[in-house]
């Protein structure tokens, strides 16, 4: 019976993650249309995405410590309802700071809603169960934004862009009735006291800052002096937030987690791997359509050879989890990645489209291993009563990765870029990508300190 609910929890909660991603998927397509009717430029629109990001920025870190007082299973479901909530807010917007307020209360449903349905799953299923619990509640990561894109521009085209923000609806009315219904109801924690306000404050200006300096580096302004200015002191201040938490007597995130080994090298280590996760998709399309004059139709059609790798390696990587050495396959997998991102700088306008493909097939092989391994690792050795502050800080991370990796494609080619008079040069994309793969070699400093038998519970 437990099985049977865990199952039931796994794919509530793959659900939500899959209406979040094609949220934020679908509507990238339909900004130029939403920019007409709302009387704006269509480079303005980037704020109902900026917007929504901080807001993820500063509500994951209390994720945490609200489900702690109130409950996994109320807060998740709720938080499904006011996504969905929030979602049909956003269609019937009528200016772009109407649009741009609705999106940052939405990014607060979202912040407690990802956070909040990963603890579900990982309190009510097995430790020998999270390899194939991980895969699944990834998976839709991978699957919305091959689908997300087509359907927005599907509908924004032949019927109107509201209907993007009505494609949740029914499905998560759906999830938030099972919900109630099936995930078993944890006790609430009253020993996590009152919200340490001041922790809060540190901790949201620090990432917030952070997250809109990124996005001002992704988003190529004219100088990156600023954004780096920016990004420089919300790390300090950052970093105070941490320290004070350290000797806080109920802190907002339990630091402390850190001290597990396999959970540090995730989060540490493991960022530079997301980093050049995330560097990807944002520098292959300005090389296909920049560097190598591809048109944007084209650039689209290569990119879901990467997403068919990440979806047809799913079921071997749970295989790999269980029968090979977790040290090894992060090692020797992290190196691929690094290599088969280098690979990219070796794309010239006369190299076969096949072998395009084939590269870009086997990057998204590396990428899916990469990230389900490490989602799996972060948690194999974390203690039950530590669960909650290690999901808040892993979720904190892979926010900040995303944007990090952004930021480190839009730095890299800025850096190489300054030594040219040309910003377009082939040269300057293909020097970019080396970069990029350096920054993926060093995480094999953490990965080969790990100890061989890390992960053991996990394996057969």
């Amino acid at each position: 019976m437990k099985k049977y609910i865990s199952r039931i929890v796994i794919a509530l909660v793959a659900v939500a993650f899959f209406m979040e991603y094609i949220d934020s998927t679908a509507l990238v397509t339909a900004l130029p249309l939403m920019a007409l009717d709302f009387g704006v430029e269509s480079g303005r629109m980037s704020i109902g995405i900026t917007s929504y990001m901080i807001s993820l920025a500063v509500f994951i870190p209390v994720s945490g410590w609200i489900a702690d007082r109130y409950g996994t299973r109320s807060v998740f479901a709720y938080a499904v309802l006011g996504f969905i909530g929030t979602s049909v807010l956003c269609s019937l917007c009528n200016s772009l700071t109407q649009f741009a307020f609705v999106r940052f209360i939405q990014g607060m449903a979202g912040a407690l809603m990802v956070p909040v349905g990963r603890l579900a799953v990982l309190k009510n299923c097995d430790k020998r169960d999270l390899v194939n619990a991980i895969a699944w509640i990834t998976t839709p990561g991978l699957i919305a934004p091959v689908v997300g894109p087509p359907i927005g521009g599907f509908l924004a085209t032949y019927f109107s862009w509201h209907w993007i923000f009505f494609l949740n609806v029914p499905v998560g009315l759906l999830v938030f009735v099972l919900a109630i219904r099936y995930i078993p109801k944890q006790p609430v924690d009253r020993q996590r006291g009152k919200l340490d306000i001041p922790d809060f404050l540190l901790s949201a200006l620090s990432l917030s800052g952070m997250m809109y300096s990124l996005e001002l580096l992704g988003n190529n302004v004219s100088s990156f002096v600023r954004p780096l200015i920016l990004l420089f002191l919300c790390i300090l201040l950052f970093a105070f937030s941490i320290r004070r938490s350290l000797h806080a007597s109920l802190p907002l995130i339990d630091y402390s987690v850190m001290r597990v080994p396999t959970y540090s090298v995730t989060i540490i280590y493991g960022t530079l791997s997301m980093m050049v996760i995330g560097a990807a998709p944002f520098l292959l399309p300005l090389l296909f359509q920049d560097g190598l004059h591809f048109n944007a139709f084209h650039s689209g059609l290569l990119l879901l050879s990467l997403m068919l790798g990440n979806l047809t390696t799913k079921p071997f990587t749970v295989w790999m989890m269980h029968h090979w050495r977790i040290k090894y396959i992060l090692f020797l997998n992290a190196l691929l990645l690094s290599l088969s991102t280098a690979a990219c700088a070796l794309f010239k306008a006369s190299s076969p489209v096949f072998a395009i493909i084939v590269c870009l097939f086997l990057m998204g092989c590396f990428r899916s291993v990469q990230l389900s391994t490490l989602h799996t690792v972060a948690y194999m050795d974390v203690p039950q009563q530590m669960m909650s502050s290690a999901n808040t800080l892993y979720s904190t991370t892979l926010q900040l990765a995303s944007g990090l990796g952004i930021g480190l494609g839009a730095l890299a080619l800025r850096f190489v870029a300054s030594t040219s008079a040309n910003p377009h040069s082939l040269a300057h994309y293909q020097l970019s990508f080396v970069l990029i793969a350096i920054v993926g070699l060093i995480a094999l400093i953490g990965y080969g300190k790990m100890e061989p038998e890390a992960g053991k519970i996990i394996t057969n």
